[in-house]
């Protein structure tokens, strides 16, 4: 069995939450609805991890980010300790790679995902988790490609 870490950002603009369906063989999650994210590689902080990816896979670049919440998943004989930050300050249109992990990204309403999505997830951004913040973080562009 394997343990990883998760490191997923949580985007929020007018209410909804920027949510990504993994290509049908990417894995992890293949073809599930996530939070934009990557895996922690072993030599980052998940700080590090967040501004990587933020600047590698959604064209912005993270300043500050704000922890959230760690749940834990499991895929096949993986495990994943799943950390979820909000970026606090970053600069940049939001926009993720087609020939990045994800198949679509979509804002969705908490209370209206869209489907297959984890059931840790869900709880999270249904409120049933810790996760809203007193400060929001503003305006966010489209993310199409």
């Amino acid at each position: 069995m394997s343990e990883k870490v998760m490191i997923w950002l949580l985007f929020e603009n007018d209410g909804a939450v920027l949510v990504c369906r993994h290509k049908p063989d990417e894995t992890p999650f293949a073809g599930y609805w996530t939070l934009p994210g990557d895996v922690m590689r072993i030599d980052e902080s998940a700080s590090e991890t967040v501004k990587r990816f933020g600047r590698n896979e959604l064209n912005v670049e993270i300043s500050a980010e704000e922890f959230v919440d760690t749940f834990y998943l499991q895929e096949g004989s993986d495990s994943f300790a799943v950390t979820v930050f909000k970026p606090a300050s970053f600069t940049g249109n939001l926009r993720y790679r087609e020939s990045g992990p994800y198949a679509e990204a979509s804002w969705a309403v908490p209370t209206e995902l869209p489907s297959p999505i984890h059931a840790a997830l869900a709880e999270m951004l249904a409120g049933k988790r810790h996760w809203r913040s007193s400060e929001e973080t503003g305006p966010v562009s489209d993310t199409s490609a």
